[in-house]
Parts: C-alpha cells; sequence; structure tokens
C-alpha cells in the first residue's frame, strides 16, 4: 500500500507496535498522521497530530473524529493482552471492549472519512490468538472474534516475519495478523 501523500490514523500509537507504525508511516512519505493514544505521546515530527483516543471511550471516539478533516488510512492497532482464564468474566469483557468492541466502535466512527477518501482499514491482529492453553483464554475470545473477518477482497493474511522486520519491530515476540480492506 502506497500511503505516501495520505493521511493516517493509528491507534494504539503510543508504544511497541504502534510506535513503530507511526515511524514506519513517517518514513514512507504520509502527509499527516494522527497518533491515537490514551496518554500523552512524545513525537518531535510536525506531521504526527496527537489524539486523545481510548477506543473504549464514545465521547473520544467522537472527539477524534470532529478532530480529523480527511482520512485515507485507519490502522486500528489498539489492543490489550491480559492473561487470565475464562473464569474472570471483568478480564474478558476488558478484552471484549478494547479489541473487538473498540475496533468495531472507532472504524464505524471514520467510515463516512474513509469512504470519502476511498480509502482502507488495517486491523492489525495477534496470532497469539490461535494459540490454545493455559492462561491464554480471555486473549483469545477478544483477538478471536475479530480474527475471522475478511475483507471483500479477501486480502486477510498473516504478516510474513521478512515484512515486520523490514517494519523494525522484529522484537515483537509473535507474528501480526493483518486484515486490509479497501474502502
Amino acid at each position: 500500500m502506497n500511503i505516501a501523500k495520505k493521511t493516517v490514523l493509528i491507534t494504539g500509537a503510543n508504544r511497541g507496535i504502534g510506535r513503530a507504525l507511526v515511524n514506519e508511516a513517517l518514513r514512507r512519505g504520509a502527509k499527516r498522521v494522527y497518533a491515537g493514544t490514551r496518554s500523552a505521546l512524545q513525537n518531535t515530527d510536525n506531521r504526527v497530530t496527537p489524539l486523545t483516543l481510548d477506543v473504549t471511550s464514545v465521547s473520544q471516539i467522537q472527539r477524534a473524529v470532529d478532530e480529523v478533516d480527511t482520512l485515507d488510512v485507519l490502522i486500528n492497532n489498539a489492543g490489550v493482552a491480559i492473561y487470565d482464564d475464562l473464569s474472570n468474566l471483568d478480564v474478558i469483557e476488558q478484552h471484549l471492549a478494547v479489541n473487538f468492541l473498540g475496533l468495531l466502535k472507532v472504524t464505524h466512527a471514520f467510515l463516512p472519512l474513509l469512504r470519502r477518501s476511498k480509502g482502507a482499514i488495517v486491523n492489525n491482529l495477534s496470532l497469539a490468538a490461535q494459540q490454545r492453553g493455559r492462561n491464554h483464554g480471555s486473549w483469545n475470545s477478544g483477538i478471536g472474534c475479530t480474527e475471522h473477518g475478511q475483507s471483500r477482497s479477501g486480502k486477510t493474511r498473516p504478516l510474513a516475519l521478512r515484512e515486520i522486520k523490514r517494519c523494525g519491530i522484529a522484537r515483537q515476540k509473535e507474528l501480526l495478523f493483518l486484515t486490509y480492506i479497501p474502502i
């Protein structure tokens, strides 16, 4: 995907994969990168616009929509991984609130801007959701809900380790599962 001179919004942009995605978007020539975070963001590039964005907060999502005038690419990267078992409903609800409903609410809110630009949505999910084992139950339930979505074009695929290394995030302990959805 060519993002040169495009406007990109990345949720969960303050650390880890999210921070690497911001840096990669800038390296590839994005015109504007909206960095959605729950806390303050440190970035000196004037193309980066920090947005206070907790994907579980409808009011923060709406404020973010109001601050963004045009959008070409939405990267849903925000997520949580709380290792627990299926007996703790609070943990399951937290996973679903962030990893499934948060992604859905953010996508729905920004869809009019993406339709206007004929943009795209990239959902960053974790292949760790495919693991079966002790203390992964609630994480699997939250991420697995979105894992089965297919784009109209069928462009759902694991991101190869070679591509992860190229993006400078090879230190991550898992592969990514990306869903690309052209609008």
